[in-house]
């Protein structure tokens, strides 16, 4: 792939990784395999994205260590192009899971260091039970199997 675009907040299946991934380091594997993916697999996910999000372009170089027909080992270098998303202001991602689970999301959510990609630094200001309002939250897909009202 010589190109990748950003996008303005991540994904609602780019938080349950995020959820998941800070699981495991917190609680360990089985317990998130029996315990917590279930929960995360139906929770509702909506994303409002951060006031401003600046979007650019980067040229980098790019390295591919392949082996010709004479069993030579080279360096194959192409100009790679990333979108780079620069945020101002918070986001707010709402997680809707039940009662019982909301302690051990909080202390998931306030845990995640960053989403989808480790040069992402995200921090979690805080932590409430308030539903999202509709007009500001980022619409999932009409063929997403998870979809159900709040």
């Amino acid at each position: 792939m010589n190109s990748a675009t950003a996008m303005s907040a991540p994904g609602p299946a780019t938080v349950r990784l995020a959820l998941l991934q800070t699981g495991i380091e917190l609680f360990g594997r089985d317990r998130v395999r029996d315990e917590l993916f279930p929960i995360l697999r139906s929770a509702v996910v909506r994303i409002r994205p951060p006031e401003r999000v600046a979007i650019s372009q980067q040229k980098i170089r790019g390295y591919k260590w392949s082996q010709g027909r004479q069993k030579r080992e080279a360096i194959q270098e192409s100009v790679i192009v990333r979108e780079m998303a620069h945020a101002r202001g918070p986001m707010t991602v709402f997680v809707h899971v039940p009662l019982a689970s909301e302690q051990r999301m909080r202390s998931l959510l306030r845990a995640i260091g960053y989403w989808g990609q480790s040069s992402s630094l995200t921090s979690c200001l805080g932590v409430t039970n308030t539903p999202p309002v509709p007009e500001s939250v980022q619409r999932r897909s009409r063929c997403d199997p998870f979809s159900r009202a709040w």
